[in-house]
């Protein structure tokens, strides 16, 4: 299929950096052994669920998703697992740690096997103990199924009833769908945004020096751009501005990520340039952000908060740490406002005017600010012109 005009611009920019992460598969921070990282990653969370993942050949047979047929996104149900194998760098994810970009690194790490190595294998496969692995599971298969849609132990049979999923939607929240069933639900785009986030947006510093690339990420962009094996028609309704819903419930997760890396960084101490990459990370971020916080009412402080962090130096330490964790904070608190926004044709076009007309992205802020004042125009301009359910 073909990028619309509009893609293909924003494209331009950021198409370098997205062949590196498509390359390099899904980044983190969260490996085993960070105790706060892992209380806060969706990823880690999914094995602390204690059930069996059965890996990917579980999804196939009559009726099932392998599916002839690889039309992204799908015209049907049935077709998910085919278009993965075929078509979603996911399922190649693992296989990256075979080339020798991956394999230098870890030599510059002293990672004797990087296919072995929990701190790349939290990334860049589903990375579970033996006692939770079912008899077709494979961490060949990378970033599989159930990285997505969690341990399919209790929900595998169930779900095959297509009315079963619904219906446990209208009885429990996600996290109790979760917690019962070790589903998780991607629908809703807040819980969606981190577990994207938890791999595609922060990055532990030693990784960047031994050359991994930086992670720059934008949820509605890279959904944009990805092999979709799903379909948003459920969001459509009257209006069907879900790209904009989508880019604003991945903006507030990723400035909250970012914010709390920043923090992090400050407080461990890590080198300057590491404090200044997360730095440019998060006030790229916030500044797309602003004015979408302005739209769905979230706490007003956020511009006070971000004025402050611009004006710092990576030397100012508590200073920054201390704005940061404010701007966290702000993010999560207002996660439900952003789930109960309801985007039209005049906020949509507004979130659009104001960022395309930000000065100085790239200039203060680098390539972090190309990315996302770019990603951002892109990923807006589609819900403005595909609104009120326009064809595209």
């Amino acid at each position: 299929m073909s990028q619309p005009t509009s893609r293909r611009f924003a494209a331009i920019s950021v198409a370098i950096l997205a062949v590196f992460v498509l390359l390099f598969g899904p980044i983190s921070r969260y490996v085993k052994g960070d105790n706060a990282a892992m209380k806060t990653s969706p990823a880690m969370q999914l094995a602390s669920l204690g059930m069996k993942f059965n890996g990917s050949a579980s999804c196939k047979g009559s009726g099932c998703h392998n599916k002839d047929g690889d039309d992204t996104p799908p015209k049907e149900p049935l077709h998910e697992l085919t278009i993965w194998k075929s078509q979603d760098k996911h399922a190649k994810a693992f296989e990256t740690l075979t080339k020798k970009d991956s394999t230098d690194i870890g030599a510059k790490l002293k990672i004797a096997d990087v296919k072995t190595s929990d701190k790349c294998l939290s990334c860049h496969a589903l990375n579970v103990d033996k006692g939770l692995q079912g008899s077709t599971y494979s961490i060949k298969e990378g970033n599989t199924c159930e990285s997505c849609h969690g341990p399919s132990e209790k929900w595998l049979k169930v779900h095959a009833d297509s009315k079963w999923q619904n219906d446990e939607r209208t009885k429990m929240d996600h996290a109790t769908l979760l917690k019962t069933f070790g589903l998780y639900d991607t629908r809703p785009l807040i819980v969606r945004a981190e577990l994207c986030a938890s791999c595609h947006l922060s990055i532990d510093p030693e990784l960047v020096t031994a050359g991994h690339p930086v992670p720059s990420f934008e949820m509605a962009y890279y959904s944009d751009i990805e092999p979709k094996h799903w379909s948003e028609t459920h969001f459509k309704g009257p209006d069907g501005f879900i790209n904009a819903k989508i880019w604003m419930a991945g903006q507030d997760v990723c400035l909250r990520e970012a914010a709390e890396q920043l923090s992090s960084r400050v407080k461990a101490k890590a080198p300057t340039d590491a404090i200044a990459s997360a730095w440019q990370q998060t006030l790229a971020h916030a500044s797309v952000f602003q004015p979408a916080a302005d739209v769905a009412g979230l706490d007003a402080s956020l511009k006070s908060h971000v004025d402050a962090l611009s004006k710092l130096k990576p030397e100012d330490g508590d200073k920054i740490s201390a704005e940061a964790d404010a701007i966290a904070k702000i993010c999560e608190d207002g996660k439900a406002k952003i789930d109960a926004w309801a985007p039209d044709a005049a906020s949509s076009t507004k979130l659009l005017q104001s960022v395309a007309s930000l000065t100085g992205m790239a200039t203060s802020y680098g390539q972090f600010g190309i990315d996302q004042q770019s990603m951002g125009i892109s990923s807006l301009y589609e819900a403005v012109a595909t609104g009120n359910n326009k064809k595209d």
